[in-house]
C-alpha cells in the first residue's frame, strides 16, 4: 500500500469511531423532568395511592396528568374559610390645601418696593408688602399692602421692582388652623362616596402616620372629560407640621360588611365571567362555582358556594383541576 492512501484511511477510520460513540452515548441517556412546587423550589417527592414515591407535578389547563386518580399529586397552600369582617376601599391619591385662602391687593397702582417672604406668620392688618406710586418727579410714598385675614404666607405671587395695578394680587395667605386633602374619584366609586363617608390619610412628609379624615364636601356632577368626581376630605388629628401642598394617599371606605364568610382574595380564579375556587376533599381539589360579595386586598366576601371551615387553595391553582390530587405544604393547613 502506497503512503499517499494512509491518511485518507485514518481519517474514515476516526469517523466511525466517533459514530459508534455518539450513537452508544443516545442509547444510554434517559429524560430527566424537574418536579416544582408552587413556590418554584424543587418538589420533595410524597406518597402516591399506592405507597410509591411521586414527584410533585401538574399542568394549567384541561390535559393535566393531575386531574386522575392514581396520577402525580401536586403541593398546595390552603386556607380557611372563616367569619369575618371586611372594607372594600378605593386607592386614591391627592394634595393638602388650606380651607381658607385669600390674596393680597395694593390700593394703588406702582412699583412693588419689598415683600414679605413665603413662610411668614402675619396678623390680619399687618403689612406684607410695599407698593411705590410715585411717578418721576414726584414726592416717594410707599403705600402699604396689608394681609385680608391671619395666616402663613404661602405664595410670594411678585418680587419687587415688578409694577402692579390695583387689581394685581401680590401675596397669597392661607389659614392653617384646617386642612382639607383634595382628590378626583373615579366615576365608578363616585355613587358610594357622599358626604361623611370616612377615610384615611398617610402623607409623604410624615410615613407610618395615619391621619383621620372625612368627606365634607364634593362636586354635585361628574367632570365628562376626566370621568371622574372632585371631593374634599378635612383633616383631622395633630396637624401643627402639615402644610399646603403635601402629597397625600387616601384610603376611602366604599362599603362595610360583618361576620361575612372571608377567604384570601389570592384564592379565587376567574373564568371568562365565572369566579371559582378550588376545595381540597380528602386530598382532591374539587373545583366550587362561588358568587363575590365585597373584596379588597386582604379579602374577598363569599356569598355562595363555600362553606365555614372549608380549605381553599390559595397557591398552586395553575397546577391543578377538578379532581387533581394534592397536598398541603407543611405548615400551611
Amino acid at each position: 500500500m502506497k503512503p499517499r492512501y494512509l491518511p485518507g484511511i485514518i481519517t474514515g477510520l476516526s469517523v466511525l469511531a466517533l459514530s459508534a460513540f455518539v450513537a452508544f452515548v443516545n442509547l444510554s441517556a434517559k429524560p430527566l423532568t424537574d418536579t416544582i412546587s408552587p413556590s418554584g423550589s424543587p418538589a420533595t417527592p410524597v406518597a402516591n395511592g399506592s405507597g410509591s414515591a411521586q414527584g410533585v407535578g401538574g399542568s394549567a389547563g384541561p390535559s393535566a396528568g393531575g386531574g386522575k386518580r392514581g396520577g402525580m399529586t401536586t403541593v398546595v397552600d390552603v386556607a380557611s374559610a372563616k367569619l369575618g369582617s371586611l372594607a372594600a376601599m378605593a386607592k386614591l391619591t391627592g394634595e393638602v390645601q388650606a380651607v381658607r385662602t385669600l390674596k393680597a391687593y395694593p390700593d394703588t397702582a406702582g412699583r412693588i418696593t419689598e415683600t414679605v417672604a413665603a413662610g411668614t406668620l402675619v396678623a390680619e392688618g399687618s403689612v406684607v408688602a410695599r407698593v411705590d406710586p410715585s411717578k418721576p418727579g414726584s414726592r416717594f410714598e410707599p403705600s402699604p399692602v396689608r394681609a385680608p385675614l391671619a395666616g402663613v404666607v404661602v405664595a410670594v405671587l411678585l418680587e419687587p421692582g415688578a409694577n402692579v395695578t390695583s387689581s394685581t394680587a401680590i401675596i397669597e395667605i392661607a389659614t392653617l388652623a384646617d386642612l382639607d386633602v383634595v382628590v378626583r374619584v373615579p366615576e365608578r366609586w363616585a355613587a358610594d362616596i357622599s358626604v361623611g363617608t370616612s377615610a384615611e390619610v398617610v402623607l409623604t412628609a410624615f410615613p407610618g402616620r395615619r391621619f383621620p379624615a372625612r368627606v365634607r364636601a364634593a362636586d354635585p356632577v361628574i367632570d365628562p372629560v376626566s370621568r371622574s368626581k372632585r371631593i374634599l376630605l378635612r383633616l383631622s388629628g395633630n396637624l401643627s407640621r402639615v402644610e399646603p401642598g403635601m402629597f397625600a394617599e387616601v384610603s376611602i371606605t366604599l362599603s362595610r360588611s360583618e361576620s361575612s364568610l372571608i377567604i384570601p382574595l389570592e384564592s379565587v380564579v376567574r373564568r371568562g365571567q365565572t369566579d371559582f375556587v378550588y376545595v381540597i376533599e380528602k386530598g382532591i381539589a374539587r373545583e366550587r362555582v362561588i358568587t363575590l360579595g365585597l373584596f379588597s386586598e386582604t379579602g374577598a366576601e363569599i356569598l355562595s358556594g363555600i362553606k365555614l371551615g372549608d380549605l381553599v387553595v390559595v397557591r398552586g391553582q395553575n397546577l391543578i383541576r377538578d379532581g387533581s390530587r394534592v397536598t398541603v405544604a407543611e405548615g400551611k393547613k
